[in-house]
């Protein structure tokens, strides 16, 4: 029998069953590979005198093919294809995956997909139960007059009699098997991969197009590290299709390189043996001096000798000697302390032999747990002189580190200049999406007050992208979004509404359109009856007080609102939202609750939303910084210091300016917007805040010409900030020691605002803990090893009773470093819903839910770098929608000695203390085998100075010793 490449033959049969009357079948003929691309396409590199490129040096990629073809161009390092971590093939694509893919479009239903591991050649199985069903999903469409028998369509738990019916699987365990009888099996271990090298990331991903005469070239820079690389290439053309280039191999390589082992941050006073590792390309040895530079003094040399009369002195260099044979690797130490915190540079130079290389890196030095403190006060010179005054706040037990003053023109400034940092991690959708609409609220901004600069505008745009494809991580195929990266997660309300409503409004600047519509139907389809949407269980809310039904109905109603269209294709929503919010508006609710409310009703001009403000008043707070409002706390929970300022009332704070805007209340809305700059930090302003305080500043914008003086503390002369319209957006900074509070005045006319940041070091507790932190040391974790046992669980007071989303974050002891593998412990844990490394490993953060009952998790991490005299470690706990919900615990780790770091090198052997090395045993104890490079030397007595200072010790532990055989 012969058929056509990519056909389907079908075949059929009747069989006695009655429930099952016909046996269908299938086979799939497929396409020689080699007649399946028809765009051709190959690619080179330029030659080189020698043959080797070098490092960071100009590479051209010469590539052939068809006129008017796209090419993209793929470079990853070697290692990653040996390590399985990319495909060998170069361009990510191979052709088994083209020819699968192609399959797909023939339009069978269960292709060779549904067993990869077999050939494409075998029969396919259809799934269907009648002849219909057959065709159908082979893509075939049968047009008869005659009678087509067909098995039952319903189907049948068991046919004739002897005939089973197909097992259904559940998934679960039958009765008495076991200790998961009636449960769902527990998800195995996820496999971990251990690699002898690290590969080098992706250094290359770029695209081009050819030219009518079928060629082009692209110059690339080769990577900074040698190695050897490969780059793949595929072509895309207009009528010929898809083609693929044999991948090209080349090397990077210079005759002396020099790499280090050292961590990205390292606590003061901690001991670190820094690791130079030369590498000689050439067939001789060579020997080469290789010097540390120590020009800042962030480090002090160890004197490398075990014992007392050892000085430390001021050394800006220190130099060792290295010989390295032939086409191999050879490394040194230098032992250092770190004594200077700050960002420390590490400059290392080799030379010798007419080789040279040198390595700069930089190393955050921190002094225990940092804190960071805000405070910002406007000045409303537009009528006259203004004056005002500004406070840093610091908790008890934080010692000052270093202050600034800042200054700038705009409201907006500080939340600018803070989107140029990388975003955190995001737990959820929420947290996803806030580089994106802060972005969006940043162009609309600048557009509005005519501050739209080129390179500015750019910036933003290419955030707003990121972000998008960001929050695309939570989406589901139903056009919801979940809390949780989890594919098996399902659509959440509140994640959806939020998502949906700043999809809609950055459609402008980023194309999220499609996205936002499908967000709003979702909605529309998830609506109840009485124009409520469903609440998640209390246990499974990531923001309790906006998950509650009324604030989860104010928050699809506006997303239904700012999705451009909806007033005309969700009317009835809208309409059966708005009586349910309005019926449901009491009192008894919290202050987040009315101010959402507000929010809403004011969007849709009801005249209910003035009634919600007023209903807020109860719960009002005034000082002379503004006006908040803040939910009621029993009499404990007032003392608690992170109440002040917390994020739960910038969020209420932020809701209520937006709906005193709306009612055109600016009146009322200045001292709100007062005291969220005063108390918010910029880089964790909500979204909805910072749209309310871009509306704010639109309202009160001037032109500027101000001369601002201010008096800090502690300091004699006053310090002049000069702020116009050039100016408006920069935030200035002036640097000051130990400042706690600060007076400013304006000359001019304008507005302005003056701020304090602080930046202060701890290495206590955090008061007042509202959760039960307990990082435990397991037993079996040693000095090359951690193991950690994290335990939490939520303290309730009166009335508050619930947490939200919390953020755990582990800062492991120095020279410990966690990968994707030691977190898998942490992650299998049912509380915590995902976890990420930072700074290389040396930081976990973790997102959990935290419930009354204590549950814990285990973290585990190796030594992966020599450190010693490790300092301990701290963990913290934060609700990430209410920032009162906070704990703080330091740890310590099985310790390090330089002895166990440093004994690998002989720059630094002597760390272990050569005249105890060098000492016979005692006896029946058995010796230590000689080092075979280390060189014989005599005995050498303990110093004398050291006799009198033993002797009174030595005749103490005599003394106590009958006392402990006593005992």
């Amino acid at each position: 029998m012969s058929a056509a490449p990519g056909g389907v033959l079908l075949a059929w049969s009747p069989r006695l069953a009655a429930a099952r009357p016909l046996l269908a079948a299938a086979l799939y003929v497929p396409r020689p590979p080699a007649h399946m691309l028809h765009n051709q396409v190959s690619m080179t590199t330029a030659a080189t005198m020698s043959g080797v490129y070098r490092p960071n040096g100009m590479v051209e990629v010469r590539v052939a093919g068809e006129g008017g073809a796209r090419v993209a161009l793929l470079g990853a390092d070697a290692r990653a294809h040996a390590a399985g971590l990319t495909a060998p093939a170069g361009a990510g694509l191979d052709l088994h995956t083209i020819e699968r893919e192609v399959e797909s479009f023939s339009g069978i239903k269960h292709s060779v997909f549904k067993n990869e591991e077999n050939l494409p050649s075998l029969g396919l199985d259809l799934s269907g139960r009648t002849p219909a069903d057959v065709f159908k999903n082979a893509g075939l469409v049968v047009l008869t007059d005659g009678v087509v028998e067909g098995n039952d369509p319903q189907g049948s738990g068991a046919g004739e009699a002897g005939e089973a019916g197909e097992a259904v699987e559940t998934g679960t365990r039958a009765p008495l098997a076991g200790p998961y009888a009636f449960s769902r099996l527990p998800a195995p271990p996820a496999p971990r991969f251990y690699l002898t090298a690290a590969p080098h990331r992706t250094w290359l991903f770029a695209n081009l197009s050819l030219g009518n005469d079928g060629k082009g070239t692209k110059e690339v820079w080769s990577p900074m590290t040698p190695g050897e690389w490969t780059i793949g290439a595929f072509s895309v053309h207009p009528t010929l299709g898809l083609g693929l280039a044999a991948p090209q191999t080349f090397t990077t390589s210079v005759p002396l390189s020099i790499t280090a082992e050292l961590p990205e941050t390292l606590q003061r006073g901690e001991m670190l043996a820094a690791v130079i590792i030369l590498k000689n390309s050439l067939s001789e040895d060579v020997t080469v001096e290789v010097t540390f530079h120590n020009s800042d003094q962030y480090f002090e040399f160890e004197p490398l000798e075990n014992n007392v009369d050892s000085t430390k002195k001021i050394e800006l260099f220190r130099r060792t000697r290295v010989t390295v044979a032939g086409g191999s690797v050879s490394s040194t130490a230098f032992l250092v302390s770190a004594v200077r915190a700050g960002s420390a540079p590490v400059i290392v130079e080799a030379g010798g032999g007419g080789l040279s290389a040198s390595l700069f890196r930089t190393i955050d030095v921190q002094d225990g747990y940092e804190e960071e403190s805000w405070s910002w006060m406007v000045l409303d010179a537009r009528q006259g002189v203004a004056r005002g005054n500004v406070s840093a706040w610091a908790a008890a037990g934080t010692r000052s580190r270093g202050a600034a003053l800042l200054a700038t023109g705009d409201a907006l400034a500080p939340a600018l200049q803070a989107a140029r940092r990388p975003p955190a991690p995001a737990p959820d959708a929420v947290h996803a999406l806030r580089p994106l609409a802060t972005a969006c609220l940043l162009l609309d901004y600048l557009q509005a007050t005519n501050q739209d600069e080129v390179s500015i505008t750019n910036e933003l745009r290419a955030q707003a992208a990121a972000g998008y494809q960001r929050l695309m991580a939570f989406r589901r195929s139903d056009g919801s979004f979940a809390q949780e990266i989890d594919p098996d997660a399902e659509g959440d309300v509140y994640m959806t509404s939020v998502s949906g409503r700043w999809a809609g409004r950055c459609a402008r600047h980023v194309a999220a359109a499609p996205a936002g519509a499908r967000a709003v139907q979702w909605l529309a389809r998830a609506q109840q009856p009485d124009g409520s949407w469903a609440a998640p269980p209390r246990a499974a809310r990531n923001h309790p007080h906006a998950q509650a039904p009324l604030p989860l109905a104010a928050h699809a109603l506006i997303a239904l609102l700012d999705n451009k269209g909806s007033d005309v294709l969700y009317k009835d929503e809208i309409n059966k939202a708005v009586d349910y919010i309005a019926r449901g508006l009491s009192p008894d609710l919290e202050p987040y609750a009315l101010a959402v409310i507000a929010y809403a009703l004011a969007a849709v001009r009801h005249p209910q939303a003035t009634q919600a403000l007023q209903m807020m008043d109860k719960y009002v707070n005034s000082t002379e910084t503004g006006i908040w409002w803040t939910r009621a706390l029993g009499s404990a929970e007032r003392r608690n210091p992170w109440v002040r300022g917390n994020s739960a009332d910038a969020a209420a704070a932020g809701w209520a300016l937006g709906a005193l805007l709306a009612e055109r209340r600016a009146d009322r809305a200045l001292p709100v917007a007062r005291r969220l700059l005063h108390a918010a930090r910029p880089a964790a302003l909500q979204p909805h805040v910072l749209d309310a305080l871009a509306r704010f500043s639109e309202t009160i914008r001037t032109s500027n010409k101000l001369r601002v003086s201010v008096n800090v503390s502690n300091i004699e002369e006053p310090r002049q900030f000069n702020i116009d319209d050039d100016n408006a957006l920069i935030v200035q900074t002036q640097l000051v020691r130990n400042a706690k509070w600060a007076s400013a005045t304006t000359e001019g006319r304008g507005i302005a605002l003056v701020g304090l940041w602080a930046q202060g070091v701890t290495n206590v507790t955090a008061a007042w803990p509202r959760y039960t932190l307990d990082p435990r040391v397991d037993r079996v974790s040693t000095e090359h090893r951690l193991q950690l046992s994290i335990c939490i669980g939520f303290v309730a007071q009166e009335n508050d009773t619930e947490s939200g989303l919390a953020l755990l974050t582990v800062q492991l002891p120095s020279g410990f470093l966690a990968d994707i593998n030691t977190i898998t412990e942490l992650t299998a844990a049912r509380h915590v819903v995902g976890a990420r490394v930072l700074q290389g490993g040396a930081r976990v953060v973790a997102w959990l839910r935290a419930a009354r009952d204590e549950r814990c998790a285990t973290l585990a991490a190796p030594r992966a770098l020599p450190a010693a005299h490790q300092r301990p470690g701290w963990a913290t706990l934060e609700d990430l929608y209410d920032s009162s919900h906070r704990a703080r615990v330091f740890f310590s780790g099985v310790g390090s000695s330089a002895c166990s770091v440093c004994r690998a090198w002989p720059s630094c052997e002597r760390a272990c203390g050569a005249a105890a090395q060098q000492r016979a045993p005692a006896p029946g104890l058995g010796a230590e085998p000689a080092r075979p490079h280390a060189p014989a030397a005599a005995p050498s007595p303990s110093p004398p100075a050291l006799a009198p200072a033993l002797a009174p010790a030595l005749a103490l532990a005599l003394a106590l010793c009958p006392l402990l055989l006593l005992r």
